[in-house]
């Protein structure tokens, strides 16, 4: 599991998949727990936004639901393409 002295890896996603997880971060009859999973991954995307703590600040959560959520994404550790 990342801590903080853990450099995690960079998310990229194509423009399919980012149209697809901003619709899923959007919408209202998605459950709450796959809405915030979306913005999550939305906020993560690209070289500079890598940072769990840098992530859960933008979004006001708190920096394990974050690292959570990348576990259960699949992302914790490597790069996403």
């Amino acid at each position: 599991m990342p801590n903080a002295y853990t450099p995690t890896s960079t998310i990229e996603l194509t423009d399919m998949e980012r149209a697809e997880l901003t619709s899923m971060a959007r919408s209202r009859s998605l459950p709450t727990a796959l809405s915030l999973r979306a913005r999550i991954v939305l906020a993560c995307e690209g070289p500079d936004k890598a940072s769990t703590r840098r992530c859960a600040t933008t979004l006001g959560i708190d920096r394990n639901t974050v690292i959570m959520a990348r576990a259960v994404c699949g992302i914790g550790s490597r790069a996403v393409r």
